[in-house]
């Protein structure tokens, strides 16, 4: 059978045609017979066309999977910006959770930091050593990956409240591992042994990537192109090009003050237990819950952080929208009295911690003091963060990348001389010389804030929006 003949069966069936009209139709007259084989052949291209492109559809479907989870498949063509609420959120709770993941995995084997040492025969610097390795690994990981994606799902109005969201994973990190020792890293412990708390967190681990698998989507989309700009490709053989964003002075000087508010707060993490335990001869139950409140602390402060510096942007861009001004700076979200209260609030929690515990003051003043410090570091620390965001919104990814690699290799180098600098120093001198240095790391955000237009011209001189 030729494929004019294939074709007029396939039109015949398609549109109904029995066996008896087929035969009727053998008697219609030649030249109709032969004009209606050339319009059947055409409509058999046109069906076959048609059929490649369902099955393309199918194809595209089939490579979007995962967006089996969603009511409306039409969010495929949709901005991330555009998602709907509940899509939003549970994209952000599964960031949050598996960036949760590296913090659960140093403070969940705190608790048997004791027992390993016993175990190997071994001393305080080199125990903490193998906190420091850890935590250099984490530098180098994928972690900012988080951040990228809020960039690309979050519009700048609410991108404060959802990276404080966020940032609220890795602080979890230390409230459900650590500072619940009894629950979690404590029982497992005690229970079954050390290397129960490792396995503990591989089984946490790949649930986690289920659900990464099933509940997140990529959120990139690429750029727009106009008619003959030329095609950029990601560059895949150069891992280090992110670190290109730390010549931007604004970015370096972010990035900086968040590296060292982070490693001031793992001087604290690391050296809290063996003081409780060797000074204030708490057992292992009671330390673990004298760390809740840090970890409480640094999550309000994640919140006031978030909420507040939205607030503030938002205020802002009104009122210059009101004047004519259309142009919104990622620096409206800085705010000077905010930045001044909660380094304040950072450096008196460090001076009133180290001077009690060194005057072998009751531990309870002690808790008080790093619940305050806890808020008063965090809160500059999250509006930073989402500063670096909304500078390079397109590049948030990169940027994070950046930061995490700061801030996880300056905790690692705290969390290595911590007990050297405590039995030099004492914990008074120790902290009361943090508090002084966060005081002078702070100017250097009041110098970001003066000059926004500064940075965006950097930024559109580089081809940056």
């Amino acid at each position: 059978m030729s494929d004019i003949e294939k074709g007029q069966k396939a039109v015949m069936e398609h549109q109904g045609v029995s066996g008896n009209e087929k035969g009727d139709l053998a008697f219609e007259d030649e030249h109709l017979h032969d004009h209606t084989t050339v319009r059947n052949s055409q409509e058999f291209v046109s069906l076959h066309d048609d059929s490649k492109k369902e099955s393309s559809l199918e194809e595209d479907t089939r490579d979007h999977w995962w967006q089996f989870w969603k009511s409306d498949t039409e969010q495929l063509k949709m901005k991330p910006v555009d998602f709907p609420r509940r899509t939003k959120r549970l994209i952000l709770m599964t960031i949050a959770l598996a960036t949760l993941i590296a913090p659960l995995s140093t403070t969940i084997y705190m608790p048997a930091l004791v027992d390993i040492q016993t175990a190997f025969g071994t001393n305080d610097t080199t125990m903490n050593a193998t906190l420091s390795a850890f935590t250099f690994t984490i530098a180098v990981c994928v972690m900012s990956l988080g951040a990228g994606t809020i960039g690309d799902v979050f519009a700048a109005e609410e991108r404060g409240r959802a990276f404080a969201m966020y940032a609220t994973g890795p602080l979890l990190g230390p409230a459900l591992g650590y500072e619940s020792t009894p629950i979690i890293g404590g029982y497992l412990n005690l229970g079954l042994g050390w290397r129960s708390n490792l396995a503990f967190v591989a089984i946490y681990g790949l649930i986690i990537w289920v659900f990464i698998l099933f509940f997140l989507p990529e959120t990139m989309r690429p750029a727009p192109t106009l008619p003959g700009q030329p095609v950029v490709k990601p560059n895949l053989r150069n891992p280090l090009s992110a670190l290109v964003y730390f010549k931007y002075a604004n970015i370096s000087l972010s990035i900086f003050f968040s590296g060292l508010s982070f490693m001031f707060f793992y001087l604290v993490n690391t050296t809290f237990t063996r003081t409780l335990a060797t000074q204030y001869h708490l057992d292992t139950g009671t330390i673990g819950l004298c760390y809740l409140p840090l970890a409480f602390g640094a999550m309000v402060g994640n919140q006031l952080g978030g909420r507040l510096s939205d607030h503030i942007y938002n205020k802002r861009v009104a009122a210059a929208k009101a004047n004519g001004d259309n142009q919104a700076y990622p620096e409206m979200r800085i705010s000077g009295l905010i930045i001044i209260m909660s380094v304040a609030l950072a450096c008196c929690g460090y001076v009133a911690y180290g001077w009690c515990t060194q005057k072998n003051v009751h531990y309870a003043f002690a808790l008080v003091s790093i619940f305050f410090l806890a808020i008063g570091l965090m809160t500059p620390t999250v509006i930073m963060n989402t500063y670096m965001v909304d500078s390079f919104k397109g590049r948030s990814a990169a940027v994070m990348a950046c930061s995490s690699l700061v801030r996880f290799s300056f905790a690692g180098i705290g969390s290595l001389i911590a007990s050297d600098l405590q039995h030099a120093l004492g914990d008074g001198i120790l902290f009361t010389i943090c508090g002084g240095l966060l005081i002078l790391l702070s100017s250097s955000i009041f110098y970001i804030k003066s000059r926004p237009q500064k940075w965006l011209d950097q930024r559109l001189q580089d081809g940056h929006t």
